[in-house]
């Protein structure tokens, strides 16, 4: 008999965050400092990295949301803890993230709202 190739795996597609129903809308990413509500040296990896700011940017939120940020990979996770927001509309909110030493791997910086995944940013670490 003769052996049939074998197809390659399809590679499986990494999830997408969909749109809230309510408008709301977020962008998260890792600076290396946050001037009034903008990016300051955006960081496309954590490679020497021993601490960066989170800055969550976002429209359409409703007062009482909560916002948080969570890097997650091989280190495990690290959180800031839930902010409310005092009122709503379009804002922004960061928290500073420090570490003496993270694995090397790849880390996802991970912008929640009420619990609930918005916004994600993809970090490696040789």
């Amino acid at each position: 008999p003769t052996p049939l190739p074998t197809p390659p795996p399809t590679p499986s597609p990494s999830p997408t965050i969909a749109p809230a129903a309510d408008g709301f809308s977020a962008v998260v990413a890792a600076c290396a400092r946050v001037s009034s509500g903008t990016c300051q040296g955006q960081l496309s990896t954590l490679d020497g990295a021993s601490r960066f700011v989170a800055l969550v940017s976002f429209s359409a939120a409703k007062r009482g949301d909560t916002i948080e940020a969570v890097l997650e990979g091989p280190s495990g996770p690290l959180r800031t803890g839930p902010y409310a927001l005092q009122g709503g509309g379009s804002g922004y909110y960061y928290a500073e993230f420090a570490f003496p030493s993270l694995a090397p791997g790849t880390y996802t910086l991970t912008a929640l709202r009420n619990g609930s995944t918005v916004a994600q940013t993809v970090l490696p670490r040789n």
